[in-house]
């Protein structure tokens, strides 16, 4: 295994224990985080940073899935409210919605 396969195994056993500071730290030792990947970043930080970190976390993460995905309004509409749901609490089920879509790579509709 490479450096790059070591630092992506570290990245995710940092998301397995839950903290987020690592996982991010890891992240950036990456050559490449992929979508999926970051997305996980993403919900993990919605329990552990604040609001306007959120923010900026799943905004970032929205543009690149607008530039790596060919998305309608309806679906982009729809990962904003899936995103606006996991930072609320609303739901147990955007996670899963948006990791399910992301992995499908076409709409959740």
């Amino acid at each position: 295994m490479g450096v790059a396969g070591t630092d992506h195994a570290e990245f995710q056993r940092a998301l397995r224990a839950g903290n987020w500071q690592s996982a991010f730290a890891a992240a950036h030792a990456l050559p490449v985080v992929r979508l999926e990947d970051a997305l996980e970043l993403v919900l993990l930080g919605a329990s552990q940073v604040d609001r306007e970190r959120y923010e900026r976390l799943a905004q970032r993460w929205l543009s690149r899935l607008l530039q790596e995905r060919r998305l309608s309004l309806r679906e982009v509409a729809w990962a904003v409210e899936r995103l606006a749901d996991v930072r609320e609490g609303i739901t147990d089920e955007a996670g899963p919605a948006l990791r399910k879509y992301i992995a499908a790579g076409r709409s959740p509709d």
